[in-house]
C-alpha cells in the first residue's frame, strides 16, 4: 500500500470518529437531560476525548480515552488523535488476537463495570482512562467507515 492509500484511510477513519462522537453530542439531550450522567456509560457521554491510533500493516487499533480534567485546558478539540505508525506488525500479531494476516475482521471491547444498586457506571480508572478499543482491517475501513454509518452506528447504540 502506498503513502497516499495509507493517509486516505488514516483520514477515512479519522472522520468516522469525528461524524460518530459528533452524532452522539447531537442526540444524547433527546435521551437524558444530564449527557454526563454515570447511569450512562462513559464511551457515551460527551466528555473530550483522546483517540490513540495505532496504524498496522493490515488494519488498525483505536483506543478511546478520557481527557482527565487536569488536561481540559490543553485539548482544545472534541476529540483529540494522537497516531502511531506499526508498518512492520499486522494488528492480529500486535494484539494477540487471532486476526488473520491481511483478512477481514472489524471487533471491538468495553470494558463495563456497573453497581448493581445505583445502576452507575464506573468510569475509566487512571492512568490509561481507557473507555474502548476498536480493532478494524484496511479492507473494513474502506468499505464501512464512512460518516454516513457512524452517523447511524451513534444512533443505533444509542438505542
Amino acid at each position: 500500500m502506498d503513502s497516499s492509500e495509507r493517509e486516505r484511510l488514516r483520514q477515512q477513519v479519522m472522520d468516522y470518529w469525528i461524524a460518530y462522537y459528533s452524532e452522539l453530542r447531537r442526540e444524547l439531550p433527546n435521551y437524558t437531560s444530564n449527557p454526563e450522567t454515570k447511569l450512562i456509560h462513559e464511551s457515551f457521554r460527551t466528555h473530550r476525548r483522546y483517540l490513540n491510533v495505532y496504524e498496522f500493516a493490515d488494519g488498525y487499533v483505536i483506543v478511546h480515552r478520557t481527557v482527565p480534567e487536569e488536561e481540559f485546558d490543553q485539548v482544545v478539540h472534541w476529540e483529540t488523535f494522537h497516531i502511531e505508525v506499526r508498518h512492520n506488525q499486522t494488528v492480529g500479531a500486535a494484539t494477540e488476537r487471532g486476526y488473520p494476516p491481511y483478512g477481514l475482521f472489524l471487533d471491538s471491547e468495553m470494558a463495563v463495570v456497573r453497581e448493581v444498586e445505583t445502576g452507575e457506571y464506573a468510569d475509566a480508572m487512571p492512568p490509561e482512562r481507557m473507555e474502548s478499543q476498536d480493532y478494524i482491517s484496511n479492507n473494513r475501513v474502506t468499505t464501512m467507515y464512512t460518516e454516513e454509518r457512524a452517523r447511524s452506528d451513534a444512533q443505533r447504540n444509542l438505542r
